[in-house]
Parts: C-alpha cells; sequence; structure tokens
C-alpha cells in the first residue's frame, strides 16, 4: 500500500511538471531579417518536432520581416539556404512592434500577467518549482548590454536579478538559455552562479562580436547568425532522448569559427538531454546533423553591407541609404570621440560601475537620440570610461557637444 501511495505521489508530480519557452528577437529592419528568422526557426522546432502547445511557447519579435516590401517571398521567412518556410504567422507572435521591449521581455519570464495585461496577447511564463523553462534571445549586444528595437536595453544587472529572483521564487526546476549576440558572454560572465540550476550558452565570449551567414542573393540578406543556425539546425535533427546540452555545445565550439562560444552556470546540467526541455515528446525523428556554414562575416559590417546590396538593387532610395548610414554613423563618431576625450592614460580598468553605466548611457541617449541599433557595439566605451572612473555627468556633459 505504502509503495502504491509513493508511485501514485510520483505519477502526480510528473503530470504537474511542464516545459514552457520563451523567444526573443531584439532587432528591427530588413538587414537584421537574420535575428528574427532565427526566432521563428527556434518556435518551428520546439512546436512541430518538440510537439510543444502553442500556448507554452511565447515569442516577440517586430514581425516587419515576413511581408516587408524588401521580401521578394513575402509571408515567407528563412533561417538556412534552400531552407522551409519557419515563419509562425503574425497570429502566433504574443508581442510584435512597440512591445518588443527589455522591461517586458522580463515581466514575461518572471510571469508578471499584471504587468502585460493589456499588451499584445498577455501571456506569461506560468512556471512552478517542478517545471523546465528555455530561453533563446537573439539580436546585437555589447558589453554588458543586448539591444531591444523599442524602450532601451536589456542590462546583464537586470536580467541576473531577474534570474535569481525566479530562482528563489520556485519558477523553475532547470533553465536552459541561449544567447545569440556579440558580446553575450558578458551578460553571465563572473555573474551567473553554478547552483542555480540554470545552464547558458552564448554566441561568443564577453570581448568579441558573433557573426552571421548565409548571404542570399535573392533576398540580399544574410539569413542567420552563426551561433543560431549551428545550434537551431542541431536541434532539428537531435534525439531528444540521449543528445545532451554538452553533446550540442561540443557541435557549437566546433561550427561555429568566426566567434568563441561560451558555457556559463551550472555544469551538472550540461549532461542533460535536450528532450528536458525542448520536447514534450518521449521520441522524435532523430538523424545526423550535417551543418555546413557558408558566407560568414562579422555582426558589425552585416548592415552597411546589406544596405548596399539593396541599393545597388534598387530596393531603396539613396535618401533611405543615406538615412540609415548617416545615424549609424552618427553614434559612432560620439562614442568615438567621448573615448578620445575622456578615456585616461594609462589607467586600469576596475570594476563596472553600473550606475554610472546605465546614467551614462540614459543621459547620452536624452541628448544626442536613441542609439543606432547598429552601433550598440561601440557602447563598451561608456563601460570603459565607468570603469576608469570617469562620472556619468562628465560623459553625458561631453556627449552633448558632441551631438
Amino acid at each position: 500500500m505504502r509503495v502504491s501511495l509513493i508511485l501514485l505521489v510520483a505519477l502526480f508530480g510528473l503530470c504537474l511538471a511542464d516545459k514552457w519557452a520563451l523567444i526573443a528577437a531584439g532587432s528591427k529592419g530588413w538587414g537584421n531579417y537574420r535575428h528574427q528568422a532565427g526566432a521563428s526557426h527556434a518556435y518551428d522546432m520546439l512546436t512541430k518536432k518538440g510537439g510543444f502547445p502553442a500556448d507554452h511557447v511565447i515569442i516577440m519579435m517586430e514581425d516587419d520581416i515576413a511581408y516587408n516590401s524588401a521580401n521578394p517571398k513575402q509571408g515567407n521567412i528563412i533561417h538556412q539556404p534552400s531552407g522551409p518556410n519557419v515563419y509562425p504567422g503574425s497570429d502566433k507572435i504574443d508581442y510584435k512592434g512597440e512591445d518588443v521591449t527589455a522591461e517586458n521581455f522580463l515581466s514575461i519570464l518572471k510571469g508578471d500577467k499584471e504587468a502585460m495585461a493589456g499588451k499584445g496577447s498577455g501571456r506569461v511564463i506560468e512556471s512552478g518549482p517542478d517545471d523546465e523553462v528555455m530561453v533563446y534571445y537573439v539580436d546585437h549586444g555589447n558589453d554588458y548590454i543586448v539591444g531591444f528595437p523599442h524602450g532601451g536595453v536589456l542590462y546583464s544587472d537586470e536580467l541576473m536579478s531577474t534570474l535569481n529572483k525566479m530562482y528563489s521564487d520556485g519558477k523553475f526546476k532547470q533553465m536552459l538559455f541561449y544567447l545569440g549576440a556579440c558580446h553575450s558572454g558578458s551578460m553571465f560572465e563572473r555573474v551567473l552562479a553554478p547552483n542555480k540550476s540554470i545552464i547558458a550558452l552564448t554566441a561568443s565570449n564577453p570581448h568579441e562580436s558573433g557573426y552571421a551567414c548565409y548571404f542570399d542573393m535573392e533576398r540580399l540578406c544574410y539569413l542567420a547568425s552563426e551561433f543560431s543556425a549551428v545550434w537551431t539546425q542541431y536541434s532539428d535533427k537531435a534525439d531528444f532522448q540521449s543528445d545532451t546540452v554538452a553533446d550540442q555545445y561540443q557541435t557549437i565550439v566546433s561550427k561555429v569559427t568566426g566567434s568563441h562560444p561560451q558555457i556559463y552556470g551550472d555544469m551538472s546540467l550540461k549532461q542533460k538531454v535536450l528532450g528536458v526541455w525542448q520536447s514534450y515528446r518521449q521520441s522524435a525523428n532523430a538523424e545526423s546533423a550535417d551543418i555546413k556554414i557558408t558566407d560568414t562575416i562579422p555582426e558589425e559590417d552585416v548592415y552597411a553591407e546589406t544596405m548596399k546590396q539593396l541599393l545597388d538593387a534598387g530596393r531603396i532610395s539613396v535618401d533611405e541609404w543615406y538615412n540609415e548610414m548617416s545615424a549609424m554613423l552618427k553614434s559612432k563618431r560620439v562614442f568615438a570621440s567621448l573615448a578620445e576625450k575622456l578615456m585616461p592614460q594609462g589607467q586600469n580598468e576596475g570594476e563596472l560601475d553600473y550606475p554610472c553605466f546605465k546614467s551614462a548611457f540614459k543621459g547620452i541617449e536624452e541628448v544626442c537620440g536613441q542609439t543606432h541599433q547598429e552601433s550598440l557595439r561601440y557602447v563598451n566605451v561608456i563601460a570603459d570610461l565607468c570603469k576608469a572612473g570617469v562620472t556619468a555627468s562628465e560623459i553625458v556633459e561631453t556627449a552633448e557637444t558632441l551631438c
């Protein structure tokens, strides 16, 4: 009788256990096609191969690619050459346009229904202590930040505060986090504890650019980020009941040649099978993943190259090209001049002063306008100045003379 009761409780617990996923593409515009393509591919993989109920996958992205005037195949998004259409459809996207913000991302992740009331689908991650949570974010990044198309950037300390609060509140059993952005290692290095049941895979180490791949001559854009292409194609073909996080990470490291992918957090989770987070099914079709990456280019060069291709093909006007390039170069000039004017000679870097970093970045955007999404790669200048002891007010006051 006692054995039967124990089995009943165990089975009841398994029934209560659930899986949740949050997918976010943090950019907009045709030149950033690859980010929404990656998010769409992840959604497609989880709902089709993984058997996820649609109400357990939350996706947020601008949704300005599938029916963009530059898209020669309307309603179609692919993530690899000759690949299938992975666009989920506008009605499946929970949050789009101005709802794609860092604040909303964190609210959705921690299950704050009140904060999301009246926005998009209003859905959030409703996970509990026995549930598995997977997160995938793809976009631009720099030291201690990743971008969003609206409402400002997401800072490393804000992300970690949310993850730590979720852990202490029993919001998950184990979490798998994929972060595809330049300098993405800086979001987790030295801050993601090894005992919080979270494991994070990043596209790059804290100090380098990520890479894009697969230039499409018909669409005149890059279809994927290198890291995102590898992990999604691997999961597409994986045996969810035997292939582990360690297996996938090993493949990522071997196939991603432009940057140095990293792994952080709870290393005991490396031996868990991918199905823990990516499949509701006991079994799924598996085959060897023949992953071939071509046309790699540093992320920092992608936008200018894409805009040039679109201009040469007559898909954008000279005025559109000029306005985009001018906005991007303006931000670059401001950050370069800040470093030249304010960086102390021979100053050793210390620990990042987050209040200085945030205040300076916000102040610069107030006096100079929102930083162009392609210029986030220069924001490390602010972090370096704050580390060197330059105050936020000095940085903002100098920036105001440069804008």
